[in-house]
């Protein structure tokens, strides 16, 4: 009954005139039941954002010409992080502490990583304020990180945060002020260390209901990835495949991806989502709080999301991704866009169709079904390699010479 959004009825309740008392406990009576009444606020700023699996903002540091930062709310920190050294020495930035980083996935050394004493950020006209900035101390050329930058916490928690999937639309919003819209779902969500965490339930294969803890990562491109432990009846079903997990901080991660069951969002149930299922020592991130595992893009892109920090809480509602099928890549692969923009191999799976083909991890994907890579989106791209029984044709280039490849799809898991 704290809640801000409710108050109005807390006073009519309160009132001694019974005429006030039935649309008192109508308010209640429709907030309990899970739902958002109230009337738009008016936003700070409303932007387009970049997906290539990832949410990529436009942000100035300094009087820097603008360039992109993936927006993770896995990242809580009140700083800008600069993946490469050359970004750094480019923005003339001056360094005053050297740390060791120990966060992120992978199975990497910790980096040792710069500090400044704080630079001026700006997301797309809105003024952050002089931001602490870390560069990891590695150049672009061994960071296996082709992103250049990520922003996290220095946005979520001084605003009300919207994303928008549909249009590709960041709102921001002041906590103070905010008054959802009807229509959205509020799911609650509690913090450790300012990284939003859901409560939630799974089941995998035909056992019972298992409580989660989950992280909700923007930054994290993976569908689910669970950290394996039977105690919990987190364990990975029976049919597996072994597959790339995504790219963090350390270097790639492996994992066994398999199905699962169902997972409960809110008043929504998923089906047949693909999970990672990792090892304890995969994510040493996850060391820092007590959960099972984050939730990512894979899942997360197939709503529209407010995050309310301030209200502790995430305003859901699906959008036209929602009814999207969860698979891996049929041809066996996985794609991303290197720093050039180009689509390349990064992954190729022992025995799937693109190894048994010849396609290798930094083959260039020149065209698809005779549409050049780089005229796909993301989602256009991933659908094409998600249907099973088609047969697609890939054109690479590798070392100077180019080739076209006819791969099979097949259902992987």
């Amino acid at each position: 009954l704290h809640d801000p959004g409710i108050l109005p009825a807390r006073r009519l309740l309160m009132t001694s005139d019974r005429r006030y008392l039935a649309p008192a406990l109508a308010i209640l009576t429709f907030i309990a039941a899970g739902g958002v009444a109230a009337r738009a606020a008016e936003p700070l700023a409303r932007f387009h954002f970049t997906f290539d699996g990832r949410i990529l903002v436009p942000i100035r540091v300094n009087d820097s010409q603008p360039f992109d930062a993936v927006l993770d709310t896995g990242f809580p920190q009140r700083l800008l992080l600069l993946f490469h050294k050359e970004t750094g020495d480019g923005l003339g930035l001056t360094y005053v502490k050297t740390v060791n980083a120990t966060r992120g996935a992978g199975s990497g050394e910790n980096k040792p990583t710069l500090l400044t004493a704080g630079e001026r950020v700006v997301l797309q006209g809105v003024d952050l304020g002089k931001i602490t900035t870390a560069v990891v101390d590695e150049s672009r050329a061994d960071s296996p990180m082709h992103n250049t930058a990520i922003l996290g916490g220095a946005v979520f928690i001084p605003y009300v945060v919207g994303i928008d999937f549909e249009k590709s639309e960041i709102t921001l919003y002041d906590p103070k002020t905010f008054v959802a819209e009807e229509g959205w779902e509020a799911v609650p969500l509690v913090f450790e260390r300012n990284i939003p965490v859901l409560e939630t339930t799974l089941r995998i294969g035909g056992g019972g209901e298992a409580p989660v803890r989950l992280i909700v990562d923007t930054g994290g491109k993976p569908q689910l990835a669970l950290v394996s432990d039977p105690a919990k009846r987190i364990a990975p079903p029976e049919r597996v495949v072994r597959f790339l997990s995504g790219t963090g901080f350390r270097g790639d991660v492996f994992a066994d991806h398999g199905r699962l069951t169902e997972l409960k969002l809110g008043r929504h149930s998923l089906k047949g989502l693909v999970s990672a299922f990792w090892g304890p020592d995969v994510a040493p991130a996850l060391g820092e709080t007590q959960t099972d595992g984050p939730l990512g893009l894979g899942t997360l892109y197939r709503i529209n999301i407010v995050f309310d920090y301030t209200r502790a809480r995430m305003l859901i509602r699906p959008n036209r991704y929602y009814a999207d099928p969860f698979e891996l890549n049929m041809a066996g692969m996985a794609l991303e866009r290197n720093a050039s923009g180009e689509t390349v191999v990064h992954f190729v799976l022992e025995g799937g169709e693109a190894a048994k083909k010849g396609l290798r991890k930094g083959d260039v994907v020149l065209a698809v079904d005779g549409k050049a890579a780089g005229g796909y989106g993301h989602f256009g791209l991933k659908r094409t390699f998600e249907r099973a029984g088609k047969t697609v044709k890939v054109k690479v280039a590798r070392g100077g010479e180019t080739s076209e490849v006819r791969l099979k799809l097949k259902r992987l898991v």
